[in-house]
């Protein structure tokens, strides 16, 4: 998959579709937070954007109405920025794992999950 990066007010849409799941623009402009105050056109040109990128899918219920649900969830979403983040800022996984534990309290149980995960992964 292919990097994907959202802005700040893309992110803001997403999480609401993510949440709520398929939305018109007017559902959406609803959605937002009191301190956001966006017109319908303003969230119109981010999920065009959004489902530029592959993101949203649209389903056109009238010549005048949309609703958009999102293609990607948030989970395959975050898994791609980590694995982005990851090539991008460190030689390797072991060094990103290293920086980890040597900076956290990481837990006797949170070893075991990394152990068990590894253990999988080379089952595979």
């Amino acid at each position: 998959m292919s990097e994907i990066h959202l802005t700040n007010a893309e992110r803001i849409i997403m999480e609401i579709i993510w949440n709520k799941g398929e939305l018109s623009n007017n559902e959406i402009v609803e959605l937002l937070s009191e301190d956001i105050e966006w017109s319908r056109h303003t969230v119109k040109t981010y999920t065009y954007s959004l489902s530029e990128k592959g993101l949203l899918g649209i389903n056109q219920e009238s010549p005048r109405k949309m609703k958009y649900y999102p293609i990607l969830s948030k989970d395959e979403y975050l898994a791609n920025a980590t694995s982005n983040h990851l090539r991008d800022n460190y030689k390797n996984l072991s060094y990103m794992v290293a920086g980890l534990i040597n900076n956290e309290k990481v837990t006797d149980k949170e070893i075991e999950e990394l152990e068990n995960l590894i253990k999988h992964y080379k089952e595979k």
